[in-house]
C-alpha cells in the first residue's frame, strides 16, 4: 500500500509525502538535542542522507514531512511502516519534531491523523502498530498514550536498546 500522493490535513497542519527537497528545511529543525533519545538516527544529523535512506531503503506506508498549515513550515516527521521482511509481519510508527515545535501538540495531532488515514486506507483491516520509545523520554510516552498506544510486554525485535520501551496500538 503506498501513499506517496497522500497528503493529510488537519486545521493546523499538513502532513505530505517526503520528499528530497526536504532536506534544507529538516537540517534546520534536525539539532542534536531532538535526535538525544532516538538511536536509530545518528547525529550530527545528515538529513539529505537521511532522506534517501527513508526513500530508497524502506517501504513505509506513510513517510510524511510535517508541516504547519500554511504548507511552508516544517515542524517534524511522521511515518507508519510495515515490516515486510519479518515472518510475524508488524506495523511500526514513529515520529521527530523539532525542539521549537515541542508542546505546541504536533506530534499527537500528526501521529494520531496519520493511524486514522491508515485505518480508512486499510478498511480497518490493521495490525498491532508498535512504536519503541527511551524510558526517559516522557513526553513521547504521553504522545503514544494519547494516541491510545499501551505499554506492551512482548517486543517485535530481540536486541533492542535496553533503555527502550515498547508501546502496542491496535483499534
Amino acid at each position: 500500500m503506498s501513499t506517496e500522493d497522500a497528503t493529510i490535513k488537519t486545521e493546523r497542519l499538513v502532513l505530505r509525502p517526503l520528499a528530497r527537497s526536504d532536506a534544507d528545511a529538516l537540517t534546520a529543525i534536525g539539532t542534536d538535542d531532538v535526535f538525544e533519545m532516538v538511536p536509530e538516527i545518528t547525529t550530527p544529523f545528515d538529513a539529505a542522507g537521511w532522506i534517501e535512506h527513508k526513500l530508497e531503503s524502506e517501504e513505509p506506508t506513510i513517510c510524511h514531512v510535517v508541516l504547519l498549515a500554511d504548507e511552508k513550515t516544517a515542524v517534524g516527521f511522521v511515518q507508519v511502516n510495515s515490516d515486510v521482511g519479518r515472518q510475524d509481519y508488524f506495523f511500526s510508527a514513529g515520529y521527530w519534531f523539532g525542539r521549537d515545535h515541542w508542546g505546541n501538540g504536533y506530534a499527537t495531532e500528526a501521529l494520531s491523523v496519520a493511524l486514522q488515514f491508515l485505518w480508512r486506507k486499510t478498511k480497518g483491516q490493521l495490525r498491532p502498530i508498535y512504536a519503541q520509545v527511551d524510558q526517559g523520554n516522557a513526553a513521547s510516552r504521553r504522545v503514544l498514550e494519547k494516541c491510545g498506544f499501551v505499554p506492551s510486554p512482548e517486543a517485535p525485535k530481540d536486541g533492542d536498546p535496553a533503555n527502550m520501551i515498547w508501546y502496542r496500538w491496535h483499534p
